[in-house]
């Protein structure tokens, strides 16, 4: 309560901050307005308004206390709706079965939401239990029935999760979703036990919250340990499902192992890729090679990982003819670059590409070109590198206006020079700004017009268009 204040505080702090600043904006002065947007401004400024309403929160905790009851109490007047659709909702499965709930595929997922829900309404409620008898009957009936509706609710979700286990086996969101079962039934047993032991004062609700509370540091140390590491407990389940036969090898998921299950499932993909024995061994461990070869978990799985002898086959030299491509180049792991616009060429093997090498910065040494070529033969796009010390290459950047008409002619041709730019470039505070003076070229099938913006329709003069 005290952070949600302090946050509201200096929302408001700066709200109020910005409309002194349009004041002097309407006579024309900026300053203020450009002072307020300063790091150096705003850090500080930001730190010490929120500590001041810290420490007025600290000073006034009755205030605190205040706002947190009338919090509680209004929330509490929700618990009689979601406890009366939790009842309605139990009652409808005898008559739908459970089959619909199942076929959802996230039911387990819903269920522990409004187990938490109810938790967290049933607190609310009841606050820290001083109330007694003052508090309405419709909310002393509604927490003691919400607390005996926990019970079937976490059932379900356990039931529907082992469902799922059986299925289909053990993933991490699966294991981490047996811990939240494991926590909700500490809560439920707890509670409905309180609403049977003192009827409608729930007066066990304090030991049970306080025990939950160590069962939560318990669940969530495991969890973040190999005890109970969620990547450790699927992978060792998913691996006895397909050792076992209960799931085929071609219906395996192997980007599960390489992808989605840490060092655990990395291992495990490395030691199946060199399985010689065991049922459907060379099955196996051709599939977990292609895994292993893998770049992005949707990459087709017949594409590989580039190696130095495919990037030179997928590469052609343009120009100048008679050049090679240095071998560092064409050796450097250029998978572990980031660059979204980097050609395909370089880290995968079914990409095609065009070389060009040129001193692009004067200082003797070629920089590398290339140009990324679609199924077609039209250029899509292209970029530059430059050799660096040890053997290390340096992504410079993308090349533009690679999709004009004429450019695809000329790498085929080799008519390509280094030529200085028609204007300078402007410095503006160390960024680069470049004029672009070539119009009239976009992308086949994109419209010209900037985005957002609709295209104009055509001129009609004499009925003609």
């Amino acid at each position: 309560m005290q952070l949600g204040l302090a946050a509201a505080f200096v929302g408001a702090f700066w709200a109020l901050l910005w409309l002194s600043t349009e004041l002097f904006r309407l006579i024309g002065i900026e300053s203020p307005a450009g002072l307020i947007r300063r790091p150096w401004f705003a850090a500080p400024a930001t730190t010490l308004v929120l500590a001041c309403a810290i420490h007025v929160t600290d000073v006034r905790a009755d205030l605190v206390r205040g706002v947190r009851t009338l919090t509680l109490t209004l929330l509490a007047w929700l618990l009689p709706m979601m406890t009366a659709f939790a009842i309605a909702f139990l009652l409808t499965l005898p008559f739908t079965g459970l089959e619909p709930l199942w076929n959802t595929r996230h039911a387990t997922v819903t269920l522990l939401a409004a187990v938490a829900a109810l938790v967290f309404l049933i607190n609310a409620a009841y606050q820290d239990g001083q109330a007694g008898e003052s508090v309405a009957r419709v909310l002393r009936y509604s927490r003691s029935m919400a607390a005996l509706v926990l019970v079937p609710l976490v059932a379900l979700a356990a039931y529907g999760l082992m469902l799922r286990a059986q299925q289909y086996g053990w993933t991490p969101p699966r294991v981490i979703a047996l811990a939240c079962v494991v926590v909700a039934s500490c809560y439920a047993l707890g509670y409905a036990l309180a609403a049977l032991r003192f009827n409608f004062a729930l007066k066990g609700l304090e030991p049970t919250n306080v025990f939950a509370a160590y069962v939560i540091v318990g669940v969530v140390l495991a969890l973040f340990s190999p005890i109970a590491d969620p990547a450790r407990i699927a992978v060792a389940d998913q691996i006895r499902r397909l050792q076992t036969g209960q799931v085929a090898p071609e219906r395996f998921d192997y980007r599960f192992l390489r992808f989605w299950s840490g060092r655990y499932g990395r291992a495990v993909l490395e030691r199946l890729a060199v399985q010689s024995e065991g049922p459907q061994a060379a099955a196996i461990s051709e599939r977990a090679k292609q895994a292993m070869n893998l770049l992005t978990p949707w990459q087709a799985t017949g594409v590989l990982r580039a190696t130095p002898l495919s990037r030179g086959a997928n590469i052609a030299l343009v120009h100048p003819r008679g050049q090679a491509l240095p071998d560092s180049f064409l050796r450097y792991d250029w998978t572990r670059e980031t660059a979204p616009q980097l050609p395909r060429c370089l880290t995968t093997t079914d990409a095609k590409c065009e070389a060009v090498l040129a001193d692009l910065d004067g200082d003797g040494s070629m920089e590398i070109l290339l140009f990324a070529l679609h199924g077609s033969g039209r250029v899509l796009t292209a970029g530059a590198f430059k050799a660096g010390p040890d053997e290390s290459w340096t992504w410079l950047g993308s090349i533009v206006n690679v999709h004009c008409p004429g450019v695809r002619d000329a790498l085929a041709t080799g008519q390509l020079m280094t030529v200085e730019p028609r204007l300078k470039e402007i410095d503006a505070n160390g960024i680069r700004l470049r004029v672009n003076t070539d119009r009239g070229c976009a992308l086949p099938g994109l419209l010209r017009e900037p985005f957002g913006v609709a295209p104009r329709p055509p001129a009609v003069r004499d009925g003609v268009k």
